[in-house]
């Protein structure tokens, strides 16, 4: 895992299009955690704050 945050590895829009395919179920989660470069926790919860506010998702 890298140890530079995600808004400085991934533009907002990379991050979404990633979330996006894991909702849709066309990668798994396993593949979009390696591809954000997060662990479990980091990425569920990433995950729940998309999913809650998606007009409003910020990764800064």
């Amino acid at each position: 895992m890298s140890n530079q945050q995600i808004h400085k590895r991934l533009t907002k829009d990379q991050v979404i299009v990633i979330l996006e395919n894991y909702l849709a179920k066309e990668i798994s989660a396993k593949e979009a955690r390696e591809k954000l470069e997060l662990k479990k926790s980091q990425f569920f919860e990433l995950v729940s704050r998309y999913k809650n506010n998606s007009k409003e998702f910020s990764i800064d």
